[in-house]
């Protein structure tokens, strides 16, 4: 009897217990694409290396300071950006774009260009932390 290996997406109890961020790792695992596209916003993700030592929401950590700042910022929205969720794009896409977003985070377009911004905004500010270190 063989067993089948459902996607991430259709085990609902499993991604309950995981959280949002983590389940958004395994979705991603494999699914990367670094093609530029035309007509849309390609984000080079320079700090994708030294993210990798990172841990989230470490008191006193810059970077936790800056990408917790950045979710925030938007006062327009009612809720936040997730900051866990902002940490795996930088932890895990290279090449950042609305597409990648939606397809690591399972969310609308509307919601990834969110993102999007939240990490052109960021990303010179994180460059410059790890350039000083």
């Amino acid at each position: 009897m063989s067993e089948e290996i459902l996607p991430i997406d259709e085990m609902p109890h499993l991604m309950a217990r995981l959280g949002k961020a983590r389940v958004d790792r395994i979705r991603y695992v494999g699914q990367e694409d670094t093609t530029h596209h035309k007509h849309a916003t390609n984000i080079k993700n320079t700090v994708i290396h030294q993210m990798q030592f990172v841990s989230p929401h470490r008191p006193g950590c810059a970077v936790t300071d800056i990408l917790t700042g950045v979710a925030y910022m938007d006062t327009n929205q009612k809720l936040p950006l997730s900051v866990d969720r902002l940490f795996n794009v930088f932890q895990c896409i290279s090449l950042v774009n609305t597409r990648e977003i939606m397809a690591m985070m399972d969310i609308g377009e509307r919601q990834a260009r969110r993102y999007l911004r939240a990490v052109k905004f960021a990303l010179p500010h994180l460059e410059k932390v790890f350039s000083t270190n």
